[in-house]
């Protein structure tokens, strides 16, 4: 990838072109969910490990999808923040069943 992103709102077009797949983004949805979960159970009974389980689980279901459906190289390592970012946002439209209307925007513009 040559383009460089340095604002939040272009990569995240970009994030939702890699995640163009309903099963994608079902996976990353369980695997945020998964890794919340972890972690907060991790704090409530003060086995701080399971902080790091958190981590392994919720990338590695994620990454899976990237490897499995989409078939594309995940975006942790080129932007780890924004990726981070995107991904708590993906969570969240999903929740409240707004992430159809983003990914139709984003499919429906050229890559910058």
């Amino acid at each position: 990838m040559d383009k460089r992103y340095s604002r939040f709102d272009d990569f995240w077009d970009h994030y939702l072109r890699e995640h163009a797949a309903p099963q994608t983004r079902q996976m990353h949805f369980m695997a945020t969910t998964a890794s919340i979960s972890i972690a907060a159970s991790g704090l409530l009974v003060g086995r701080y490990i399971l902080l790091l389980l958190a981590v392994i689980v919720g990338y590695g279901i994620a990454w899976l999808s990237h490897f499995v459906v989409e078939r594309n190289k995940p975006l942790t390592w080129e932007y780890p923040w924004f990726s981070l970012l995107a991904e708590f946002k993906l969570f969240f439209l999903m929740a409240a069943g707004r992430i159809d209307e983003d990914v139709a925007r984003a499919l429906s513009r050229p890559p910058l």
